[in-house]
């Protein structure tokens, strides 16, 4: 299966004209990530491993763990994004293949659902550190830098609408 476009459902998109507040990060810290999900690095000590395992959990018997491998065109600084994605029931990992840095960005949400703006961060990290993203955490798709580059990914799921939900601005939010 070469080439084969990723497939979404667009569920019912929502918009808001509020202005982020960005908390940029500099390197792959494990605790700032914390709240959003796990920074993936290999241990540094030769032999042993690091176990992610939990990223392939569910609470729904019914989901399926799905590997893929994404191309993305390179992006450039200044980065403006329309929308922003979530899947409520699942984690959603990122692991470099050949990427030479990438950009991570993440929100929480409001108590209605919608991202909270308010609390944006964004992340710049080297191609030798992956992500995974948990359950419900509002984020901009795979996104690199410098050059194009290729991802695995991760994405246990049920293959419906319930999947993914999208939330699109008015206008395009700067977030790096």
């Amino acid at each position: 299966m070469l080439d084969q476009p990723i497939q979404t459902e667009r569920l019912a998109d929502v918009t808001s004209r509020a202005q982020p507040v960005i908390h940029s990060h500099v390197g792959a810290s494990a605790d700032e990530f914390a709240p959003f999900g796990l920074i993936l690095a290999g241990p540094s000590l030769a032999g042993h491993r690091a176990d992610f395992s939990a990223v392939l959990l569910t609470a729904d018997s019914s989901f399926r763990p799905r590997l893929h491998v994404n191309c993305v065109e390179a992006s450039t600084l200044p980065l403006k994004v329309s929308f922003v994605e979530r899947h409520p029931n699942c984690w959603q990992t990122f692991v470099p293949l050949d990427v030479s840095r990438f950009v991570v960005c993440v929100m929480g949400s409001k108590p209605d659902g919608t991202p909270d703006l308010e609390a944006v961060h964004v992340w710049i990290l080297d191609g030798n550190v992956g992500v995974a993203i948990s359950p419900g955490v509002w984020h901009i798709g795979a996104t690199v830098l410098d050059r194009k580059g290729n991802f695995v990914v991760v994405w246990p799921r049920a293959d419906n609408e319930g999947d993914t939900e999208f939330f699109t601005f008015d206008e395009a939010v700067q977030v790096a």
